[in-house]
C-alpha cells in the first residue's frame, strides 16, 4: 500500500503511458491498493481518474499522482469494517478483503462467484455478499 492525499474512494489508475487500459487498482481508505501484474514505481507519475457524479451527468477527472515511495504496510487481515464495495460505470469494485465475494441479480441468481476484485456487469441492481456481509449495488 502507498499513503496518497485525499483522494476520493472509488479512483482508480491509468497507467503511466496514459493508454485506456484500467489496471486493477483502487483507492479506499486514503491509500492506494494494487494487485496488477504491472509494474508501478516510485517517482513515476500516474494518473487517477475520478468518477463525478451519475447517469448523464457523470465525468471522470484525471488526477496526475506521483509516488514518492513503496514501503509495504504489511499484511493485516480485513474485517466486515474494511469491507468497501462501490461501482463505477460497468464495473462493482471490492476492497479491504480478498474473501471470496457473490454477486447476484435480483431474481436471487448468482451472475459471479470468485476473488476478482473488479467484476465488470451490465447496468443493474445487484446483490453482493462478502463473508458474512450483504450489500446491494447499483451498476449504470
Amino acid at each position: 500500500s502507498i499513503a496518497l492525499p485525499e483522494i476520493p474512494e472509488g479512483a482508480y489508475l491509468g497507467t503511466p503511458s496514459g493508454d485506456t487500459r484500467i489496471l486493477d487498482a483502487h483507492i479506499a481508505d486514503g491509500y492506494l491498493y494494487y494487485t496488477g501484474s504491472d509494474d508501478i514505481e516510485p517517482g513515476e507519475v500516474y494518473t487517477l481518474f475520478v468518477p463525478v457524479g451519475e447517469g448523464v451527468n457523470y465525468r471522470i477527472f484525471a488526477i496526475l499522482v506521483q509516488l514518492t515511495g513503496n514501503e509495504v504496510s504489511g499484511i493485516q487481515s480485513v474485517d466486515g469494517d474494511n469491507l468497501r464495495i462501490f461501482t463505477t460505470p460497468g464495473q462493482l469494485h471490492i476492497a479491504g478483503t480478498a474473501a471470496p465475494a457473490t454477486v447476484y441479480n435480483l431474481q436471487g441468481r448468482p451472475v459471479y462467484r470468485g476473488t476478482d476484485r473488479t467484476i465488470t456487469l451490465p447496468g443493474g441492481v445487484y446483490i453482493v455478499q462478502v463473508g458474512d456481509t450483504v450489500q446491494k449495488a447499483v451498476v449504470r
